[in-house]
């Protein structure tokens, strides 16, 4: 089992029982490889998922040192991915309660498995055949966010 990324839902699924543990994982990794998600986002998306499956989890949930979520701004940003002749550009959606670009970046150096060369403003994976980068990010308010969860 992989400790999940951000410190809130680390938290409280350390604190899950072994069902609801193993219903997360299978529910994140679902989200990460057949949707295509990054992992911290699916990660996310499953906790929210189980805990609305089996709401009588929550009165069991210590919160410890995990920083405020009112204090997490929301964002959209993008990565801008060279694969060959190809070029794309990956929406993403993140809270942050720090700098966004850092977090950004973080995620274009995590957007493949294995190692990435940082080069160039960006990071090249699989012996230099693709290239990612961060391209842009803008806070939006909270309603923007969820209007954009329902399309990206």
């Amino acid at each position: 089992m992989q400790i999940p990324k951000h410190q809130l839902v680390a938290e409280i699924v350390s604190q899950l029982d072994p069902v609801l543990r193993e219903e997360f994982e299978e529910r994140a990794a679902i989200m990460e490889f057949d949707a295509a998600m990054l992992r911290d986002h699916a990660e996310c998306l499953a906790l929210l998922d189980v805990l609305y499956r089996h709401p009588e989890t929550l009165l069991n949930v210590e919160h410890g040192d995990a920083p405020e979520v009112s204090k997490m701004k929301k964002y959209f940003g993008k990565l801008y991915e060279r694969n060959g002749d190809f070029e794309y550009s990956h929406p993403v959606l993140f809270e942050a309660d720090a700098d966004p670009v850092l977090e950004l970046t973080r995620m274009a150096r995590e957007f493949y498995p294995g190692t990435a060369d940082e080069r160039d403003d960006g990071f090249y994976f699989f012996c230099g055949g693709i290239y990612i980068k961060p391209e842009s990010v803008v806070e939006v308010t909270g309603e923007e966010y969820a209007v954009l969860m329902r399309f990206i």
